[in-house]
C-alpha cells in the first residue's frame, strides 16, 4: 500500500471519529438541556394558579374552615405562602366582603394588600383576644359584625375623614364581678392607618 492510501485512511477515521464525538457532543447537550426544560415543566406543574385554584375550591366546600387552613399553612413554606397571599384573603372576603372591599380601595387597591396582611385581618375578624385585667382569656369569634357606622363613634370630630371598622362588642363576664357586670371588647381596623388623621393625632 503506498503512502498516500495509507494518509488518506488516516484523514477518514480521524474525519469519521471528529463527526462522532461532535454528534455525541451535540446529543447530551440536548439531552442536558432538554432535562433542564422537562424538570422545569414537571416542577411547573402544581405550581402557581393550579395549585391556588385546588385549594380554594377545596376550602369554599369546606366553608373556609380557619382551623383547617392553620394546618395546612403549617404542612409547607410553599403551602404557607399560597395560603397568606390567597387563602387567608378569599377567608376575608367570604366572611366580610363589603369591608374588604372598602379596605383595599385606594393606593393598595392595585396590589390587593391590606395594611398587616391577610392572616392578621383573618385574626381580627375571627379571634377575639378577651380583657387580661378582668381575667377573659382571648377565644375564637366565629361570627363577628363589623361595621363602619360604629367606628365613626370612636373617632373624633378631627379624624373623622378616616375610615374605621369597629366590631360589635363581644360581651364577657368579668371575674369576681356581679351577674350584671360585663366586659365588652370591641375589634377594629383602619383603611390606611399609616396615612390616616387618627395616627397624625396620635404621634
Amino acid at each position: 500500500m503506498s503512502e498516500g492510501t495509507r494518509e488518506m485512511r488516516r484523514l477518514r477515521v480521524g474525519s469519521a471519529g471528529g463527526s462522532k464525538a461532535s454528534a455525541s457532543g451535540g446529543i447530551a447537550d440536548e439531552l442536558s438541556s432538554g432535562g433542564r426544560g422537562i424538570g422545569a415543566r414537571i416542577r411547573g406543574v402544581n405550581v402557581g394558579i393550579l395549585d391556588e385554584q385546588v385549594l380554594a375550591l377545596v376550602f369554599r366546600a369546606l366553608n373556609w374552615d380557619p382551623q383547617a387552613l392553620c394546618s395546612v399553612a403549617r404542612v409547607s413554606r410553599r403551602l404557607r405562602a399560597v395560603a397568606e397571599r390567597v387563602l387567608w384573603r378569599e377567608l376575608c372576603v367570604s366572611r366580610a366582603p363589603r369591608m374588604v372591599s372598602a379596605l383595599t380601595t385606594g393606593s393598595s387597591a392595585s396590589s390587593g394588600r391590606v395594611g398587616g396582611g391577610w392572616p392578621a385581618l383573618a385574626k381580627l375578624l375571627l379571634y377575639c383576644c378577651g380583657a387580661a385585667g378582668a381575667g377573659v382569656r382571648g377565644h375564637f369569634a366565629p361570627v363577628s359584625r363589623f361595621s363602619k357606622t360604629s367606628g365613626r363613634s370612636f373617632l373624633s370630630r378631627r379624624c373623622g375623614g378616616d375610615l374605621l371598622y369597629v366590631s360589635d362588642p363581644c360581651e364577657h363576664a368579668a371575674a369576681g364581678a356581679g351577674d350584671d357586670e360585663d366586659v365588652g371588647a370591641y375589634r377594629g381596623v383602619f383603611r390606611g392607618f399609616m396615612r390616616s388623621r387618627t395616627r397624625a393625632c396620635l404621634v
